[in-house]
């Protein structure tokens, strides 16, 4: 898109709605054209976004096009996940995905004067069924696609084991790879140290048995403090979990998660702490 008419066309108008709206309708159009015909050649041909071979990266055991990706809250419901993996990217997110559809009544807040967005404090999540469906019935990109899982607040450790390793089961034929989001119901839920090493435990196994071992990585916020990234990463250290994505969430003072160019300096804080463990 040129920026002349994003500047002075596409962007007011998009800003003028509610940041769901504004979203859903930027994604939609690009997915309509990722759907046609000749949608993905068109994609290709005007990109011009396939990465160089030397940026190809081996992340653990799964080796990606580039180092850059797209995160989960771009494109939440999978609108436009077939146009945006020509984008030149490594990998994506998918997702979140949970056992059964959850919501919140707090929206997607975009804050202009600082560059940030605020997400509802409750994980919102389409069903797993409908994410296999989008999966099964889009065409492959280069890009890896992560599938992000996660489960309902004051789910038990049992349950959450439970349903992360049938979604597991149910999404292994369609991506390379998941992104494990359940540390905040775990700290929000209090569950015992033995029951977040268990559960982290027996997803890892049940990732070995489909052949996912050491494409599971761990989802964490930006903002935990010391003694929760020990309590969250420790265990998953000590059951050879052998990654962490830092997503960048921090807490909004009026309630939610804050994403931004603000909470950079707390993902670097997390980073450096994780490697001088």
């Amino acid at each position: 898109m040129p920026d002349w008419s994003y500047r002075t066309l596409f962007r007011p108008l998009l800003f003028s709605l509610s940041a769901e709206n504004g979203r859903e309708l930027a994604l939609g159009a690009m997915g309509r054209l990722a759907r046609a015909p000749l949608g993905p050649l068109i994609i290709d041909l005007f990109g011009h976004m396939h990465p160089d071979r030397r940026l190809q990266r081996d992340v653990q055991d799964l080796s990606v096009p580039g180092p850059v990706g797209i995160g989960h809250l771009v494109d939440p419901h999978g609108t436009a996940t077939q146009a945006m993996s020509r984008f030149g990217v490594g990998f994506m997110e998918v997702g979140p995905m949970a056992v059964t559809r959850l919501v919140s009544d707090q929206p997607l807040e975009l804050k202009q004067d600082c560059d940030a967005i605020v997400v509802p404090a409750q994980p919102v999540a389409d069903p797993v069924e409908e994410w296999v469906l989008r999966l099964s019935t889009m065409k492959r990109s280069a890009a890896k696609l992560l599938a992000r899982l996660t489960v309902s607040e004051a789910t038990a450790p049992e349950q959450a084991t439970e349903e992360c390793v049938a979604m597991l089961r149910l999404l292994a034929p369609h991506v390379d790879g998941f992104v494990l989001a359940t540390s905040d119901q775990a700290l929000r839920a209090g569950w015992p140290t033995d029951g977040w090493r268990r559960h982290l435990q027996l997803v890892l196994e049940a990732g070995r048995v489909l052949r996912f071992d050491g494409r599971i990585w761990l989802a964490i916020r930006a903002d935990l403090d010391a003694t929760q990234l020990e309590e969250v990463v420790g265990s998953a250290v000590s059951v050879r979990l052998r990654g962490v994505v830092v997503d960048g969430r921090v807490a909004e003072p009026g309630g939610g998660f804050r994403f931004g160019r603000q909470t950079l300096g707390s993902v670097q804080q997390t980073l450096h702490h994780l490697r001088s463990r």
